[in-house]
């Protein structure tokens, strides 16, 4: 399921949406934009086992990270890129 939800803190009733169902979970936000990019800063994602919750812009950047959250769900530590 992908679903992009409307408002930029709308990520802080998913990730407690994922805490009370006892879900793990992975939250992916840009932090900071540089030129001309899909998303503002403060866009994010939400990644559990079976759902993708917001856009952080799409293209080959969301794709790989779909792939590092869903390594990191299985228990492969930590990932991050700049």
């Amino acid at each position: 399921m992908i679903s992009a939800l409307p408002g930029p803190a709308d990520w802080i009733d998913a990730a407690l949406d994922c805490v009370h169902r006892r879900q793990r979970g992975v939250l992916a936000m840009v932090a900071h934009e540089r030129g001309s990019t899909p998303r503002d800063t403060g866009s994010w994602m939400l990644l559990t086992k079976d759902s993708v919750l917001g856009t952080i812009g799409g293209g080959e950047l969301e794709r790989t990270l779909i792939e590092a959250a869903r390594a990191m769900l299985e228990g492969a530590g930590s990932w991050s890129r700049a």
